[in-house]
């Protein structure tokens, strides 16, 4: 409220008049007159002197409306800075993701994301095991398969296909299997992350999943 009597006091000055700053905001010129006096209430101080033709500023109303025009303006910016603020991004963002993934997909992606996002500073641990990103102060994990930890929060980003390859020097020992059956009779490798394992391998067989 006190902004919006010392926008109407400039104004005031600036149109010379009550009048006239009444007609520029749509206000009454009583209700002109009635900020103004409880501008010069608050300060105990007669800001204007006026004459039935002209007004003038008091020794302290040109005090205020010096002071007015700083606080204003800074007010202004910070409004600006604030809503700004909301807007863009700034600081630290600390990352997580598998090795591979991290080098084929997230890296080009962290790049172009800080082409955008001058103010930001990403900081990327690439690593296939396991992570707490409670103690380790992360903000971000970008991982594969089903999340343990319930109390975190998830959101798909993608597919990631696998295709199960082999040494031909096995293949020639082992025979190559035809159907996901028969890898029961073969040496598989499967992926540990920190506890977990990775034991279960998804197929498409005849378009459906196996």
């Amino acid at each position: 409220m006190m902004l919006d009597h010392l926008e109407l006091f400039l104004l005031i000055i600036e149109k010379g008049g009550l009048s006239a700053a009444g007609r520029e905001l749509g206000l009454s010129p009583a209700s002109v007159s009635e900020r103004l006096a409880a501008l010069e209430s608050h300060y105990g101080v007669a800001l204007l002197t006026r004459t039935t033709r002209s007004i003038s500023l008091t020794d302290e109303g040109r005090t205020l409306a010096e002071g007015a025009r700083r606080l204003l303006a800074e007010a202004e910016e910070l409004d600006s800075r604030v809503r700004l603020g909301a807007q863009s991004l700034s600081g630290p963002v600390r990352l997580s993701a598998p090795v591979d993934l991290g080098q084929a997909r997230i890296v080009p992606i962290v790049d172009r994301f800080l082409d955008q996002h001058r103010e930001v500073s990403v900081e990327l641990n690439l690593t296939d095991g396991f992570v707490d990103l409670v103690s380790q102060g992360l903000d971000f994990a970008v991982r594969y398969g089903t999340l343990a930890d319930s109390s975190l929060k998830v959101k798909p980003i993608g597919e990631n296909r696998r295709v199960v390859c082999a040494a031909p020097g096995y293949l020639e020992r082992m025979g190559m299997p035809l159907h996901p059956d028969e890898l029961h009779g073969h040496d598989c490798i499967v992926m540990r992350f920190g506890i977990n394992s990775d034991h279960q391998w998804s197929f498409l067989v005849d378009g459906k999943p196996y």
